[in-house]
């Protein structure tokens, strides 16, 4: 293999990991959406709130898997999925400022987009858990 092969190879490779760290950052966007709207109903910042409801939503997502592939969801199940969810929420209240200030600054056109797939991710997540988990 010879220079100009491998720079592109390590390039290529660059570009893999920007596009797979941005396809796996959307909780970090759904954290600050989640901010900024428990900003405008509390008028404040209480990063637990911000931190739990963050957190929430992958719960919801592993219990709605969870419930389809086993058929239900029991007690022990729910406390080890919180327990384990309790990271998630220390690291979003440890990492609120960067994840704000990274975000802060987005175009009108991508917080419209944002506001939509944030809405849409937040209506299917929870329905789709109240259908599987009441059916």
């Amino acid at each position: 293999m010879d220079y100009e092969n491998l720079v592109q190879d390590i390039g290529n490779h660059l570009i893999f990991k920007k596009k797979l760290f941005t396809m796996i950052n959307p909780i970090n966007y759904l954290f600050y959406k989640i901010y900024k709207v428990l900003f405008f109903i509390n008028g404040g910042i209480v990063p637990v709130q911000q931190s739990g409801a963050t957190a929430l939503f992958p719960l919801l997502n592993f219990w709605t898997i969870w419930i389809l592939v086993t058929g239900e969801l029991t007690t022990v199940i729910m406390v080890v999925s919180l327990i384990f969810m309790l990271p998630l929420s220390i690291f979003y209240a440890a990492s609120e400022k960067q994840i704000i200030i990274k975000y802060e600054k987005e175009s009108e056109k991508s917080r419209i987009i944002g506001n939509w797939v944030v809405a849409l991710y937040i209506i299917i997540t929870i329905g789709a858990f109240f259908v599987v988990a009441f059916s």
